[in-house]
């Protein structure tokens, strides 16, 4: 769900962004629209958001409505101080946080390496979140590497058989 991150107007989240001073109904009926336009979504993340994420009212907000329709939310962590998981938690919506975005650099051997992090906190804490986009490196590297971490014992799952 696109969502208004701190260093807006310089990054720009779309159309149809939540931005922090709209009010409450605002803010649902677009919640509503993007929950709509995916109709086999179950939740959702926050893309960018940091301005969002921060801010208890308007974060609420949309969990308001996600709670309505039984949808989790993944705090992507844009920001340090994000609020949302524990906002999320107050509300009883299922929740959980990104361990890492594994392309933030795009090049592919950056991927493999962000991968490779991922999978060693896995290791250590037994179920992590990654966040990827949908770029040429990031696909490229996972069809080479997901088997072989399979093979590995690695098992992925939707996230929404880790939200809790």
């Amino acid at each position: 769900l696109p969502m208004e991150p701190i260093d807006y107007p310089e990054r720009d989240p779309g159309p149809e962004a939540i931005f922090v001073k709209y009010p409450e109904e605002k803010i649902r009926a677009l919640t509503r629209k993007a929950l709509a336009s995916v109709p086999h979504a179950r939740g959702i993340n926050n893309h960018m958001g940091s301005r969002v994420t921060e801010d208890p009212y308007a974060i609420g907000c949309v969990l308001k409505e996600l709670r309505s329709r039984g949808f989790y939310f993944v705090d992507s962590v844009t920001s340090p101080r994000s609020v949302a998981y524990d906002v999320a938690r107050e509300m009883g919506v299922r929740c959980d946080r990104n361990t890492l975005f594994i392309d933030r650099n795009e090049e592919e051997s950056a991927v493999e390496q962000a991968l490779g992090a991922l999978a060693k906190r896995a290791r250590r804490e037994g179920t992590v979140i990654g966040i990827g986009h949908a770029k040429p490196a990031t696909l490229a590297v996972l069809q080479r590497a997901l088997p072989e971490l399979e093979q590995q014992g690695f098992v992925f799952v939707k996230v929404e058989g880790v939200v809790h």
